[in-house]
């Protein structure tokens, strides 16, 4: 399954090719920037559900994964930013490509009659799709869960906060199967949180552990109060107001980007 949405400027200078593939690696996004990039952007896309994903990019083309809840059959709306302010946007209109077929389907066929020059956006997206596709199947290597595991060495600390915390539920609807307990460390205020893969919030070990410091996007920027490697997430899409999320896997310590 492929999503395709094209994100324009207002003054329809500035425009960019996103397209999203449901794979065997999971949902490969590849952006591809139709005029010269200059520095550093941003990429908020935003699904049906309000969940949100954030990536930098500074390359051209670029390549992501989305993570698994992140909803692809349904509206999405796009935003690209560069030093804060919006580059370009885009809403998909849900205009599918299916592989099992040698056509695309009747209405996407209808789109591409509208612009020709949408066509030039999939032929080039689906060649980077492939190579992003092999880029992600390469990366992809087995953890061996019988030898200790990062979460072992700090799970006693990290579960006494944990404890020690009040419920905090705005992440949760940002990270599925996932619990988040606020705690003041010398005044200054974190949040705790565990993600489950396996779906059950009550098992005893979590498959991500996370921190998360709420701030505001440009703060963020500014500062990088988790480091380089944490990612901002807003909150809604109407204003700046979010969290920065460090994420790591509690086999190995990796930092992911969920």
């Amino acid at each position: 399954m492929k999503k395709f949405i094209v994100l324009e400027s207002g003054d329809k200078s500035h425009r960019v090719g996103l397209n999203l593939e449901r794979t065997e690696c999971g949902v490969i996004g590849i952006v591809n920037f139709h005029f010269a990039i200059n520095g550093e952007y941003e990429l908020l896309l935003t699904d049906e559900k309000g969940e949100n994903f954030y990536a930098k990019m500074q390359d051209n083309p670029h390549s992501f994964v989305l993570p698994e809840t992140f909803m692809l059959d349904g509206v999405i709306m796009a935003d690209i930013f560069q030093n804060g302010a919006l580059v370009a946007n885009g809403i998909s209109d849900n205009i599918f490509i299916n592989k099992d077929h040698e056509k695309y389907l009747k209405n996407t066929e209808n789109y591409l009659s509208k612009d020709k020059s949408n066509q030039d956006y999939f032929l080039e997206a689906d060649y980077y799709i492939k190579k992003a596709k092999q880029l992600y199947g390469e990366e992809q290597q087995k953890e061996n869960k019988n030898s200790p595991t990062f979460f072992d060495g700090i799970k006693e600390d990290f579960d006494l906060l944990f404890s020690m915390g009040n419920e905090d539920y705005l992440l949760c609807k940002k990270f599925k199967n996932s619990r988040w307990k606020k705690v003041d460390i010398s005044g200054e205020v974190y949040i705790l949180g565990k993600i489950y893969a396996g779906g059950v919030t009550t098992e005893e070990t979590p498959s991500f552990i996370a921190l998360a410091m709420p701030t505001t996007f440009e703060q963020s920027l500014r500062t990088k109060p988790l480091g380089g490697n944490a990612k901002f997430y807003h909150a809604n899409i109407y204003d700046n107001f979010g969290f920065v999320v460090l994420v790591e896997n509690t086999i190995s310590g990796k930092v992911v980007n969920l």
